[in-house]
């Protein structure tokens, strides 16, 4: 096992392997792994439906480039379906297996930039959410990028699904939230060059096919809607305040209608960074949850 920093030399460039973040994606591979086998012997076994997005949404971007929003259940920006392009040429399951090993594997590199080591990525990894996120691959990997690279390029990947993630920008220092905002404003107008008038076609798309509201875990669906925001807006402040960007993300998440699982999962690994024991409870108490829904 990498307990050191290494040296790789590559065409006359040295590069450093440091160790923690490396075995944090290992981890994040062996997961993924882990629910794609599972995921695998669900299917063979006809109990559950899986990678339904997958099938119906996310592998038909080069059928759907010129028109986003005819592929039925698109809600994303329009942009997203360039970085799907790859995954129309791979068998469903492979194109599942490649997703959920980018989801968790940027996921684990993700809790390591926020301070997070292995034990914390494992509480989160392990969770239902987790396992439910690989048997319903989603795009959520993209916002990982978007926590990833310089604040200025965050915004058009964390726009492709805002609801997980988009509070991170308020955490930003003014002058990358101004170079931020300009990267999105650009991204937009070319979208427009590219889509024409997308919005309305995005709206159209979400008033023609409804979200399943019954896995819907956004704090708004479950508390009374000024209860959500009051509790936004006060730990918006506080983390702005603080330049917090763990903080700035969950409080963003009290201001959105809708946050599928998969979506809570990169919240639910940033907030196992902080309060590790009181997130292991919450995981032990979900999976209780599932196994007697299960048996």
């Amino acid at each position: 096992m990498l307990t050191t920093e290494k040296q790789l030399y590559f065409r006359g460039h040295t590069y450093t392997i440091k160790p923690i973040p490396l075995q944090m994606a290992t981890i994040g591979l062996g997961f993924a792994m882990l629910f794609w086998i599972i995921g695998l012997l669900v299917q063979d076994n006809g109990t559950l439906f899986i990678w339904g997005d997958q099938l119906w949404t996310f592998t038909s971007a080069t059928s759907h480039l010129a028109n986003p929003y005819g592929s039925a259940g698109f809600f994303n920006m329009p942009w997203a379906m360039l970085m799907l392009i790859p995954f129309d040429f791979m068998p469903l399951e492979i194109a599942a297996l490649s997703q959920i090993i980018l989801y968790f594997v940027l996921l684990a590199l993700v809790a390591y930039k926020f301070g997070g080591g292995r034990f914390s990525l494992i509480i989160a990894l392990s969770s239902a959410l987790a396992l439910d996120a690989a048997l319903e691959i989603n795009i959520d990997w993209i916002v990982c990028i978007g926590l990833l690279v310089p604040p200025i390029w965050s915004g058009p990947f964390l726009m492709v699904k805002p609801q997980t993630a988009f509070g991170y920008v308020f955490s930003f220092s003014r002058s990358n939230f101004i170079k931020a905002t300009i990267v999105v404003l650009s991204t937009i107008i070319i979208a427009f060059i590219l889509w024409g008038n997308w919005p309305l076609t995005l709206l159209e798309n979400l008033q023609k096919y409804e979200t399943n509201a019954l896995v819907n875990l956004a704090p708004m669906s479950i508390l009374p809607v000024w209860v959500s925001l009051i509790i936004g807006i006060a730990l918006g402040v506080w983390a702005v305040r603080k330049h917090d960007a763990i903080l700035c993300i969950i409080a963003g998440l009290f201001f959105v209608p809708y946050i599928a699982p998969s979506s809570l999962l990169v919240a639910f690994a940033l907030m196992a960074i902080r309060w590790p024991y009181i997130v292991l409870f919450v995981n032990a108490v979900c999976w209780v949850i599932v196994i007697q829904i299960i048996l």
